[in-house]
């Protein structure tokens, strides 16, 4: 779920957690627009530049292409191992060894 509002001249952003990752590029266009209209925001969305420094979330950088897609984002894997969960991937960023093959549903039970 996604509410933006306007209390007086501030605007107030609700994201659940799965939509945290749009904070930052949504609210920076929201700036460069100065205003809610859907077009503002559009044009302001699409002229967005963010380098990864500036992310929560290890991607390139947060750049839409003419379709709308952003094109640095990048997948980041995840298995869990052990009960726990761990990234796989970009290499760079791997907090564990990935485990291939899975293993089967028993062998999991085991622990």
């Amino acid at each position: 779920m996604i509410d933006l509002r306007r209390e007086g001249s501030v605007f107030v952003l609700t994201l659940q957690a799965g939509e945290n990752r749009l904070n930052r590029p949504f609210l920076d266009a929201l700036n460069r627009a100065g205003s809610t209209d859907p077009e503002k925001l559009r044009t302001a969305l699409a002229a967005t530049d963010i380098p990864p420094d500036q992310l929560i979330v290890p991607y390139l950088g947060v750049k839409f292409d003419a379709n709308g897609q952003n094109t640095l984002v990048r997948p980041i894997l995840m298995q869990v191992q052990k009960g726990k969960y761990c990234t796989i991937y970009p290499f760079e960023l791997a907090s564990c060894e990935v485990l291939y093959p899975t293993p089967t549903w028993a062998d999991k039970a085991k622990g």
